[in-house]
């Protein structure tokens, strides 16, 4: 049982979990971890169902606080990414565009749809007038999804992230409100 559910087409929907779904999402992410890995470091962070009931509370009192907003992306019953606004900044009406796949779904669109669906939230939601994303240099799908949710490339910063002994650089995209468009 969901207490909310958000259709992003007719195939997948943005879900929003609560603690009751700590295994599942527990499963999944432990099931991704070796493709997740490569990019995303809070997955070394989540060994156990705990692990993941604490993650989920922190992020109630995030959203709680306006601060977060995290969304479990499902294909029917079954949960396969999330997506999430994070770092954001009310004074200044921004934050930053977070998310994950499971592999086998990868390079559908779907991410893209569902990017551009917290977009939507975002700005007429929440009220937020830009959003940023930052990938890994060597991260193209992530880089892809950026673009094709309409966020333009504004550079790079050189050895910005110190991930598993080395320095990493991470483009930066950014979305305007002005510049927003659903389609």
């Amino acid at each position: 049982m969901y207490y909310f559910r958000l259709p992003i087409d007719e195939r997948y929907s943005l879900v929003k979990l609560d603690t009751t779904h700590a295994h599942e999402v527990f499963e999944v992410a432990n099931r991704e971890r070796a493709h997740l890995r490569e990019f995303l470091d809070w997955i070394d962070h989540m060994q156990s169902i705990e692990d993941e009931v604490n993650f989920l509370k922190e992020i109630q009192c995030l959203e709680a606080e306006n601060k977060s907003r995290l969304y479990f992306i499902y294909e029917a019953h079954q949960l396969i990414g999330a997506v999430d606004l994070h770092k954001i900044d009310t004074l200044n009406n921004q934050g930053e565009v977070g998310y994950w796949l499971s592999q086998h779904v990868t390079g559908k669109g779907v991410m893209t749809k569902a990017v551009k669906l917290i977009c939507a939230i975002a700005f007429n939601e929440l009220k937020l007038n830009r959003l940023e994303i930052r990938a890994q240099k060597e991260n193209k799908a992530s880089q892809r999804v950026a673009e094709k949710a309409g966020f333009r490339f504004m550079g790079e910063a050189r050895e910005s992230l110190y991930r598993r002994g080395d320095y990493v650089t991470m483009y930066h995209y950014e979305l305007l409100k002005r510049h927003y468009s659903p389609e």
